[in-house]
């Protein structure tokens, strides 16, 4: 996420509070929840809903982030795991 982006997650987190910002957090995921169900179970060509969606879960998540000053972990983490797919997609690949 660009510089000046960190900066305005930052200044909304201290705007309106932890609890609100993590509320919002919870908000946006139902929300994208919900428009990625109409894609599936309802055949909706929904596309433009679920990316706003995913924007706004990717903003709030960065404001979280923030908040909790877990950057460096969540980035760690994220290494990890990726690790452990790439591992998971060439086993799955080769037969094991």
């Amino acid at each position: 996420m660009k510089e000046e982006y960190k900066k305005i997650c930052a200044e909304a987190f201290d705007t309106w509070g932890g609890k609100s910002q993590v509320l919002m957090l919870l908000e946006e995921m139902a929300e994208l929840q919900k428009e990625l169900l109409k894609n599936i179970n309802r055949d909706q060509d929904n596309i433009k809903e679920i990316a706003e969606e995913v924007a706004d879960v990717y903003i709030t998540l960065e404001e979280v982030k923030i908040a909790y000053d877990i950057e460096k972990e969540v980035e760690e983490v994220i290494e990890k795991k990726m690790m452990r797919l790439k591992n998971k997609l060439d086993d799955w690949k080769s037969g094991k």
